[in-house]
């Protein structure tokens, strides 16, 4: 009996044994993933960290880079060409960290990417550009564990240009007379808008004139002549009548007269349009040669000439208006005003205005100060003119003696020359003492008193000619003449008080100069504004 008790002790005892284990690991299973849990419950919480700060760094990259731009475009002197581009930086706080890289898209834009330098789309603008209007950021924020996030922001920028917008679109701007004669030819320059004029006086085109470039607009406000053999590539438009009474004129884009009619005879013709408008009594075509496109008027067609096709009597040109009419562009007349420029004054303790400007086979002043420049410089004379009353000396800042196979006027740096009035007469050859390219700009008869005046301020003749390695500006408030073979100039030219050009007259739209120049009345307070922000990923 007792061993049959202590076999069934034993057997009591084993029994417990095992539910021990069984209870054993039970426990350890439940306390394996209880770690395991609060493993992953601090990996989760580790990540959810992580992200978080990618999440606030791409955050802060995007505010970064609205600081920087809001900056920008409120400065004085802005230069869009020089919005920022990418960035980049680290956070830190105690106990964590994390960093942002951010790139940015302006459009219009040439390419896809931002490389430290904005160079915009082509457009009717400075240069051949336009300002931003819009731009894209994307900024990845990251931290030491988790993944990154990638913000967007799209954003629209209120830009503003430190220009007129005239500048950009007119290779000779005149509030007064245009007169084209002889060979004179203005092109299109490398990279720039077509040619434009604008003449709120006559404009007159005679014989060897080539004007203008495909796209290129000659706007008038009074009543224009074509004769001879001008040609314009591009559009004429016209407040008063258009006549191209013989010889063989030819425009190869459209005309539109306000208020005048067009009168056509001879070997003229036109490859595009022929527009008519105001009232009837006045817009009339009357034609006895070539209109290539539609002849259209609100008045009578007449003539024997042939019409790509003709509508008379059009009433819905009846109320058709023409542009209005642009003043004038204003540039600042203090020349301390000119940010980085070095004011040279003439006359003073060296040289009176007739030694500076002198003609003298041992040189001149000015020959010699500008070789020397090596910063910006304004050659500031308002008081010299072209005839000093002391000795009634004329300045002949050419010198016969070096002409353009001698010494020519060397450039060192940017330079503005400053007088009341010059001329330059013989042989003259301007250009940079190196490759490197500087701007030129001449200034006759600028102050703040000055009004528009038909006296002519500035003149060139006898074969001026200014090397490519310059960018040439001749703003004027009274009138602009070059004459006799004026072999090349990269530039153009504003001159209120009128303009001519005859006789091998060469310019090549170039408005680089002007564009580094302050004006009144320009500007204005930039806006950047957020349109629209999310995650693309992360």
């Amino acid at each position: 009996m007792f061993a049959r008790l202590s076999r069934a002790r034993r057997d009591e005892s084993g029994q417990a044994l095992v539910l021990v284990l069984v209870i054993s690991f039970l426990l350890l299973g439940f306390l394996t993933v209880a770690i395991s849990s609060s493993r992953s419950s601090i990996n989760l919480s580790s990540q959810y960290a992580s992200s978080t700060q990618a999440s606030a760094a791409a955050q802060a990259g995007i505010n970064a880079e609205l600081q920087v731009l809001r900056n920008d475009v409120a400065a004085a002197g802005f230069n869009y060409q020089t919005l920022p581009c990418n960035l980049s930086a680290s956070l830190s706080v105690p106990g964590a960290s994390s960093k942002y890289a951010v790139e940015i898209d302006y459009a219009p834009t040439s390419s896809t990417t931002c490389g430290g330098t904005v160079t915009a789309s082509a457009g009717a603008l400075l240069g051949g550009t336009v300002p931003p209007t819009s731009a894209t950021v994307i900024s990845t924020g990251s931290a030491p564990h988790g993944s990154a996030t990638v913000m967007q922001a799209n954003l629209s920028l209120n830009v503003p240009v430190p220009y007129p917008s005239e500048l950009g679109q007119y290779a000779i701007f005149t509030s007064s007379t245009t007169s084209f004669s002889g060979a004179p030819v203005l092109q299109q320059g490398s990279g720039y808008p077509p040619p434009s004029v604008y003449s709120q006086g006559t404009f007159t085109c005679g014989t060897g004139v080539s004007t203008g470039s495909g796209g290129a607009q000659i706007i008038t406000y009074t009543p224009v002549t074509l004769s001879g053999n001008c040609a314009i590539t591009g559009t004429l438009i016209s407040t008063g009548a258009v006549s191209m009474p013989g010889g063989s004129p030819h425009v190869t884009g459209n005309v539109y007269s306000y208020f005048g009619g067009v009168t056509m005879a001879g070997g003229s013709s036109v490859t595009g349009n022929v527009t008519a408008a105001g009232l009837a009594s006045s817009g009339n075509i009357t034609s006895s040669t070539t209109i290539g496109g539609a002849a259209d008027a609100s008045g009578t067609i007449s003539g024997s000439g042939s019409f790509g096709s003709k509508t008379a009597n059009d009433s819905s040109l009846v109320s058709v208006q023409p542009p209005a009419t642009v003043s004038f562009p204003a540039i600042e007349s203090d020349p301390s005003q000119y940010t980085g420029y070095t004011v040279y004054n003439v006359p003073n303790s060296t040289y009176t205005c007739a030694q500076f400007f002198a003609s003298t086979s041992q040189g001149d002043g000015f020959r010699t100060v500008i070789a020397a420049i090596s910063t910006p410089t304004i050659v500031y004379a308002p008081t010299c003119q072209s005839t000093d009353s002391s000795n009634a000396q004329t300045y002949d800042t050419a010198m016969t003696a070096y002409d353009s196979h001698g010494t020519p006027f060397l450039i060192n740096n940017n330079l503005i020359l400053w007088v009341s009035s010059i001329a330059f007469t013989n042989t003259n050859t301007f250009r940079s003492t190196t490759s490197t390219a500087h701007d030129f700009s001449i200034f006759g008869n600028v102050s703040p008193t000055s009004t528009c005046s038909p006296t002519v301020d500035v003149s060139f003749a006898n074969q001026t000619d200014f090397n490519s390695t310059l960018h040439v500006f001749v703003y004027s408030y009274g009138a602009v003449s070059y004459t006799n073979d004026l072999q090349a100039m990269d530039g153009q030219v504003f001159a209120c008080g009128g303009f001519s050009g005859t006789n091998s007259f060469t310019l090549s739209f170039d408005p680089t100069a002007a564009a580094q120049l302050p004006w009144t009345g320009v500007g204005g307070q930039g806006a950047v504004a957020v349109t629209g922000k999310f995650v693309l990923r992360g």
